[in-house]
């Protein structure tokens, strides 16, 4: 008996961002994206009508604290309180510990339970699904998905001075 897919809802106002998570989700055989949406209205709907087990949902289209709580609320109401996992992008400062490192060596997911899903270098698109020895720089941006108390511990040492 095979164990049931991780159903996603994305929700990213730019379409190439939205197609980047979907190739990326699509790889692992246990998730599924059951929807996306371009509008936070458009999350709170598939939200409701969806009822997936996880929403992604850009930080952009959270600006307005009332549609994030919409979103999280009927997601929440759907799944019976069981919220968790977010996605964030956060700047790499120069004096930053990871910086200069890669992947495997910034101890990111071991440390922080944080998986990095991208990493945007200055003048460059995204990279998503880096590999283990994919360097983070200064400058950088990784978009990385976790609990939100392992995120800020990402913010914080990302913008640390060692």
């Amino acid at each position: 008996m095979s164990t049931p897919a991780i159903r996603v809802l994305l929700a990213e106002d730019q379409a190439i961002v939205r197609a980047g998570f979907r190739a990326l989700l699509d790889s692992e055989p246990d998730i599924a994206v059951a929807g996306e949406a371009a509008t936070g209205t458009d999350a709170v709907q598939l939200a409701k009508e969806l009822r997936p087990d996880l929403v992604v949902m850009d930080k952009v289209l959270r600006v307005s604290p009332e549609r994030a709580e919409a979103v999280a609320r009927e997601w929440a109401t759907a799944r019976h309180g069981k919220m968790g996992l977010e996605i964030e992008e956060i700047f790499v400062d120069q004096r930053s510990p990871f910086a200069g490192k890669s992947i495997e060596e910034s101890k990111i997911r071991q440390e922080l339970g944080v998986i990095v899903l991208a990493i945007k270098h200055a003048g460059q698109d995204l990279h998503f699904n880096p590999a283990p020895d994919d360097r983070i720089e200064p400058g950088d941006y990784l978009v990385a998905m976790g609990q939100p108390a392992g995120l800020r511990k990402l913010e914080a040492t990302s913008q640390m001075h060692p």
